[in-house]
């Protein structure tokens, strides 16, 4: 009786980070704003015509589109690793002493770190390598 129990806690704290994790995601999400400068006779397609520019789906250049896909996918990684780190401090304080939990709680943060400084080596490398592509492709 107890083991079923707990496996649904372990089911309520599953669904309950799903939902923390989407409800962060959403307060994350770049809001973008257009002004209406143009003269032109449809002024909602104009601010739609911003936001589509200001969110860099419309580009001049293809490493540009690459560029800001990249930027999306890992910033969405370092989300998902911030919000890692802060189930495993979550674990960390409800261990109550319980060396297992502590230790699988340490692993869970430390492999969190680990994932950060590899999204932000990725991060700064895709940033060089295309920079250097767009000046090339300039020249």
């Amino acid at each position: 009786m107890r083991k079923k129990f707990e496996g649904v806690l372990s089911l309520k704290k599953k669904v309950s980070l799903i939902f923390l994790a989407v409800f962060l995601l959403c307060l994350c999400s770049p809001v973008f704003a257009a002004e209406s400068n143009s003269t032109k006779s449809n002024p909602t397609l104009d601010q739609l015509s911003g936001v589509a520019e200001n969110a860099g789906l419309v580009s001049k250049s293809p490493t540009a589109l690459i560029g800001s896909i990249i930027k999306w996918v890992l910033g969405f990684m370092g989300v998902v690793l911030a919000i890692m780190i802060i189930y495993g401090g979550i674990l960390w304080m409800s261990a109550g002493g319980n060396t297992e939990q502590i230790s699988k709680a340490r692993n869970t943060i430390i492999n969190g770190i680990i994932g950060l400084v590899i999204v932000f080596a990725a991060y700064s490398i895709a940033r060089f390598v295309i920079e250097g592509l767009q000046t090339e492709i300039l020249k």
